[in-house]
């Protein structure tokens, strides 16, 4: 009987948390979603590049720019720098498909672990 009854108030425990938790993550959601811009904005992101003037024999007269960027194709970038950007970024980039759950519980656990470090 003892063991029902533990069971019981564990299960309702359990549920309560998860139902808590549920509910902070909508609210978290929800608050921050409304700042977010729109997928199609995204979609359709084309940043600033240099306008570069060449004379008619090909030779570089002058560059404008707000922002001094360059475009490069992914396939034009050297091996070395994507492994670069890739090892210091997500590891795991090629072994899922855009959101690496395993690796956000894990920084969840460790946020948990320091919440009182300071």
């Amino acid at each position: 009987m003892k063991f029902n009854r533990f069971f019981n108030i564990f299960i309702l425990c359990f549920f309560a948390i998860l139902t808590i938790l549920s509910i902070i993550t909508i609210f978290v959601f929800w608050k921050y979603s409304s700042t977010l811009p729109d997928y199609s904005t995204l979609k359709e992101y084309d940043p600033p590049v240099t306008t570069r003037v060449f004379s008619s024999d090909g030779k570089l007269l002058d560059e404008f720019s707000i922002e001094e960027r360059l475009f490069v194709p992914f396939n034009q970038m050297p091996d070395n720098l994507i492994k670069a950007f890739l090892s210091s970024e997500d590891k795991n980039f090629y072994d899922h498909r855009g959101i690496d759950f395993f690796s956000i519980l894990k920084a969840i656990l460790i946020n948990l672990k320091n919440f009182n470090s300071n």
